[in-house]
């Protein structure tokens, strides 16, 4: 993988506030998440955006997609 998109402990906080109207609870719940995550698929949504505001908000259409599917 590059390094033209990472996903930051930010990204998932902001993506579970939006899922669950709320905040997460610990840092661990985040490590969890991220752990799970599909990062390349994440990335190669990202880069269909053609700037920053429009990259992240693939990257976070990804992250959401793949929390609800996997159940995490």
């Amino acid at each position: 993988m590059s390094n033209a998109w990472e996903t930051t402990d930010e990204d998932i906080i902001n993506v579970v506030r939006d899922i669950r109207k709320g905040k997460i609870a610990n840092t661990r719940t985040v490590e969890r998440i991220l752990k799970n995550l599909d990062h390349a698929a994440i990335e190669k949504a990202a880069l269909h955006g053609n700037d920053l505001d429009k990259q992240t908000q693939y990257a976070h259409e990804e992250i959401k997609r793949q929390i609800i599917e996997k159940g995490i």
